[in-house]
C-alpha cells in the first residue's frame, strides 16, 4: 500500500498512509529505502505495459534480484573465511546454502518486507568486516547505516560489530588503525546522510523510539566522531588502557547526554502500543516469544537450526580464535554478531532469520578443515561435530518442554480470532462498493478494505503496532462489555464492518459475554446498529451506527 501510494503521488517524505483513520493518521515506520526499488522498476516497466501490471511484476522481480546480491556477498565472505589460497568447495557452499533456509525465504517473490534488504546490508557489513581493509571499513559503514534506516531489529548485531572493531583497534590488531577509522569517520557521515534521503528532516530531528531517528543518530554520528578521532589523533604506540578511555568517557558522556535530553527512548520501541492493545494482541504474536517455542510445538527444523548453529559456534570459534593469533581478527567479529544474533532469537524468534543468515558464512570453512585432515582425524571430527548437534538437540528438547510459559505457540483465545481473516474474494470484491465514511473494523478486515483503495473509506485499524490507538478503540468497541467503553470506541466512526466467522471456527471460542463481538456472531438486533445491504458479499456484514441510540 505504501508503494502504491507513493506511486499515485504521495510525498517522498509523507508517510502517511492514506485510508488508515485511528481516527488521527497513522504514519508508517518503513523506510523509502524499501520502497525506492519497485517505484523505479515500475516506471521502467509502465513505458512497456498498464501501471497496474508493472507494479505486480516489480513486486515479483525484486526479491530474487536482492536474493543474487545476498548470495554474492555471502559467497564472498565464504572465500574470504578460507585459508590463503583455497577457494571453498561447491558441495560445502551447497550445505551452507541449505543451512540459510531461514534466511532464504524472505526472498521469495512477492514478498514486500524489510527483513530482506536487512539481510542483504549484514552480509554486506561481515563481508566488509572479512576484508579488513579501508574499503571494507567504508562498506561496513553504509551497509549498516542503511540497516537502521530500515529498521532497528539489527541493533545488536550492529554493537556487537562495533565493539568487536573497538576491541581489535584497542588491542593494536594488525591493520585495525586504518579500518577503524575508515569505518567511523564513514558512519559519521553515512548515518545522518541515509536519514535525511530516506526518512527526512522531522524523523531526522525527532525522537522516536521505533524508528531510526534523533536518539539513534546522536548515537551513530557522535561514536562514529568519537572513534574517528581517537584513531586519527592517538599515535600508534598509545597504550591499550589510553586507547580504552579514548572512547569509554566521551562515548559515557555522549549516552549521558542523550539519555538526559531525550529520556523518552529508554520506554523501548513498543512504546507507543497501550496495555489494552498490548495485552490481547502483543502478548498474543508467536514471534514476540523465544524461538524455544517453536521445539515446544514439535518444529524439529527450528530444534536442527539450532543445534547447527551451537555446533558452528564452538567450532568455527576454534577456527576463529587461531585466526586471531595469527593477526585476522576479521573471523572472530563475523562470529560475534552470529553468536549475538542466535542469543538475541532465544529471546524474541523475529530475529530468526539473522543467525541463519551469518552462521553458516562458516560451514565451508568447517567442512574444508575437516576435509584436509588425516582420514582418521576426519572421522573423529566428524563425531564430534555430530555429537555437539545431537547433545544440543537433546538440551534444547528438554529446555522447551520444561520451561514455563504464560502462552503455548499456537494458543488462541476469543481476542486472537479478531485478527482472523475470514473475508472471501467475493467479500473483497463487494468492499469496493463501500459507502464513504469511517470505519470500525477488526484488523484483518481493515486491512482487507485497505487492500481495496477505496477513495473516503478510511479503517480504524491494522494489525501493525503503529495502529495500536485504533486497535485500542477496536478492543473497547468490539470486545468489552462495558456500554460506557464501546461507546467511546464506537464514537469516531460512521459505521460497523464485520466478515462472519464459520461455524467450525466459532465452535472454538466464547466470546465475552455482553460484548458486540458476541452480538455480531450470532447476527442478533442491536438498536444502535442498522444493517446496511451489501451486494454480492458472502460474509461481510455492514452496519450504520447510530450513536445517539448507543
Amino acid at each position: 500500500m505504501q508503494i502504491r501510494q507513493l506511486l499515485a503521488g504521495k510525498g517522498w517524505y509523507d508517510l502517511t498512509l492514506s485510508g488508515i483513520a485511528m481516527p488521527g493518521p497513522y504514519v508508517s515506520p518503513w523506510s523509502r529505502l524499501i520502497d525506492a526499488p519497485y517505484v523505479a522498476i515500475t516506471w521502467v516497466l509502465s513505458h512497456l505495459m498498464p501501471i497496474e501490471q508493472a507494479v505486480k511484476l516489480a513486486f515479483n522481480l525484486w526479491p530474487p534480484v536482492l536474493m543474487l546480491v545476498f548470495a554474492w556477498f555471502s559467497a564472498g565472505c565464504m572465500k574470504k573465511l578460507m585459508p590463503a589460497g583455497q577457494r571453498p568447495a561447491l558441495l560445502h557452499v551447497l550445505v551452507a546454502a541449505l543451512a540459510m533456509s531461514y534466511a532464504s525465504l524472505e526472498f521469495v517473490p512477492g514478498r514486500i518486507d524489510h527483513h530482506n534488504v536487512q539481510l542483504v546490508t549484514l552480509a554486506a557489513a561481515s563481508y566488509g568486516v572479512l576484508c579488513w581493509s579501508v574499503a571494507g571499513g567504508v562498506l561496513m559503514a553504509v551497509a549498516l547505516a542503511l540497516s537502521v534506516t530500515i529498521g532497528l531489529e539489527t541493533l545488536p548485531l550492529i554493537t556487537v560489530l562495533w565493539a568487536g572493531l573497538g576491541l581489535a583497534w584497542i588491542g593494536k590488531r594488525p591493520g585495525a588503525d586504518d579500518i577503524f577509522r575508515a569505518f567511523s569517520a564513514s558512519i559519521a557521515i553515512a548515518a545522518p546522510l541515509a536519514t535525511l534521503v530516506f526518512a527526512g528532516p522531522a524523523v531526522m530531528f525527532g525522537v522516536h523510539n521505533d524508528i531510526f531517528s534523533a536518539p539513534y543518530l546522536a548515537a551513530f554520528t557522535g561514536f562514529g566522531l568519537i572513534s574517528a578521532l581517537a584513531a586519527t589523533l592517538l599515535p600508534a604506540n598509545a597504550a591499550m588502557a589510553t586507547r580504552f578511555a579514548a572512547l569509554a568517557i566521551p562515548g559515557l558522556l555522549l549516552l549521558a547526554g542523550i539519555v538526559a535530553t531525550m529520556p523518552g527512548v529508554l520506554a523501548g520501541p513498543y512504546a507507543i502500543i497501550d496495555p489494552l492493545s498490548r495485552s490481547l494482541w502483543l502478548e498474543h504474536v508467536d514471534q514476540e516469544h523465544t524461538v524455544l517455542l517453536l521445539i515446544r510445538s514439535g518444529q524439529i527444523s527450528a530444534t536442527f537450526n539450532l543445534a547447527l548453529q551451537v555446533t558452528i559456534s564452538l567450532c568455527a570459534g576454534g577456527l576463529a580464535l587461531r585466526s586471531l593469533r595469527a593477526g585476522q581478527a576479521g573471523p572472530a567479529v563475523v562470529l560475534a554478531m552470529g553468536v549475538a544474533a542466535f542469543m538475541a532469537n532465544l529471546d524474541a524468534f523475529r530475529f530468526i532469520r539473522f543467525p541463519a543468515a551469518i552462521l553458516p558464512l562458516f560451514i565451508p570453512q568447517m567442512l574444508g578443515h575437516i576435509a584436509s585432515r588425516p582420514p582418521q582425524a576426519q572421522k573423529r571430527l566428524v563425531s564430534i561435530f555430530g555429537a555437539i548437534v545431537l547433545g544440543s538437540a537433546c538440551v534444547f528438547q528438554a529446555i522447551a518442554s520444561l520451561m514455563p510459559v504464560q502462552r503455548e505457540l499456537n494458543a488462541v483465545d476469543a481476542a486472537d480470532f479478531l485478527m482472523n481473516d475470514t473475508c472471501s474474494a467475493a467479500d473483497r470484491k463487494a468492499m469496493k462498493a463501500l459507502p464513504l465514511g469511517r470505519y470500525m473494523v477488526t484488523p484483518a478486515v481493515g486491512l482487507a478494505i485497505l487492500e481495496q483503495q477505496v477513495p473516503g473509506v478510511d479503517v480504524a485499524d491494522i494489525s501493525y503496532h503503529r495502529a495500536s490507538p485504533g486497535m485500542r478503540l477496536m478492543f473497547e468497541a468490539l470486545y468489552s462489555a462495558d456500554p460506557a467503553a464501546r461507546k467511546e470506541g464506537l464514537s469516531p466512526f460512521d459505521y460497523v464492518a464485520f466478515c462472519t466467522y464459520p461455524e467450525a471456527a466459532k465452535a472454538r471460542f466464547t466470546p465475552p459475554g455482553g460484548s458486540l463481538f458476541e452480538a455480531l456472531l450470532k447476527d442478533a438486533a442491536n438498536p444502535a446498529l442498522i444493517p446496511q445491504p451489501v451486494a454480492g458479499s458472502r460474509h461481510l456484514k455492514l452496519y450504520r451506527i447510530d450513536h445517539d441510540r448507543l
